[in-house]
């Protein structure tokens, strides 16, 4: 059964979504503070998610749920560049995966098996995996939030959600976008795989957002993502409010104000994004109401 957990990004089919680097159609929805509860998350390494079934292990939880939860296959990467994975026999033949961490190789690979080995791959698949079961069972971990909003708390991404994350990382690991190190990349997704650990321990690697949010009362879609040359970035509100789209480097360095203005309650409002004179790589879309301020990430392929 799905979960009806509160969450802050609501994705638009959250398994096509992990992670294309197509159009994406992001919901940010708005409400008051209200008291958090930032523990009963899990996760499990990619020694753990590679397990063959016995008793109640990881991998028996992956292959009675992963075509459920993934039934569009699990993919890594961007673009031209991924890798595609099946089935649960796919995952648990591929992981763990040792060498170093880099960028995949040219094509889409499916279901590479032992053939094919990047660390870095393995710890993606492995925050995919978290992701894509908490999102779809209720009862995959006792979090009454979701995990994939839960934010780095330290280390060269800190700041960033579970979900910019892994989005970040595929583009990078994909070709889509430089910005990051592979290294630097391996180490915070090896962070967050082994940060609940089988629902039974919390490093302090990530913690609970701000703000929950409980009801969607904002539409925002950015496409195509990622952008070659000219984008478009639609918004509606639920609410009168002033409103400041801004636009930052991935060092959280202010680029430019994207629009400035107010907003109607329930109109659909367009704005073009001219993206020629910036250079390749990822992108910090801010949002600013009177309520909140939310941050989409975007890839430019100029």
């Amino acid at each position: 059964m799905p979960k009806n957990k509160t969450k802050q990004i609501k994705l638009t089919s959250m398994k096509v979504r992990l992670f294309l680097c197509f159009t994406i159609a992001s919901f940010f929805s708005i409400t008051n503070l209200t008291a958090q509860d930032c523990s009963g998350f899990k996760t499990f390494t990619i020694g753990g998610w590679g397990t063959n079934c016995h008793g109640q292990n990881p991998g028996c939880y992956r292959d009675a749920t992963f075509d459920l939860a993934f039934p569009n296959g699990l993919t890594i990467g961007c673009g031209e560049n991924q890798l595609v994975f099946n089935s649960s026999q796919a995952i648990n033949d591929f992981l763990p995966s040792g060498s170093t961490p880099r960028a995949l190789e040219d094509g889409i690979l499916v279901n590479p098996g032992r053939t094919y080995k990047n660390v870095l791959a393995a710890q993606l698949v492995g925050v995919t995996l978290a992701m894509g079961f908490d999102e779809y069972d209720e009862d995959f971990s006792l979090s009454s939030q979701y995990f994939g909003n839960l934010v780095i708390t330290e280390g060269v991404f800190e700041g960033m959600t579970v979900y910019d994350f892994l989005e970040t990382a595929n583009s990078i690991i994909g070709g889509c976008s430089t910005g990051y190190s592979f290294s630097d990349l391996n180490a915070t997704a090896t962070a967050i795989n082994e940060n609940f650990d089988g629902g039974n321990s919390d490093n302090g690697f990530l913690s609970c957002p701000d703000i929950i949010y409980t009801e969607r009362t904002a539409s925002v879609n950015i496409y195509p993502n990622p952008i070659a040359s000219q984008g478009t970035l639609e918004f509606s509100f639920k609410y009168d409010s002033p409103i400041n789209i801004e636009l930052y480097n991935v060092n959280g360095q202010f680029l430019k104000e994207i629009y400035n203005g107010d907003v109607k309650s329930e109109k659909k409002y367009r704005v073009n994004m001219d993206t020629n004179a910036l250079k390749p790589g990822v992108y910090f879309v801010k949002l600013i109401t009177n309520l909140q301020a939310n941050t989409k990430t975007i890839t430019i392929t100029n």
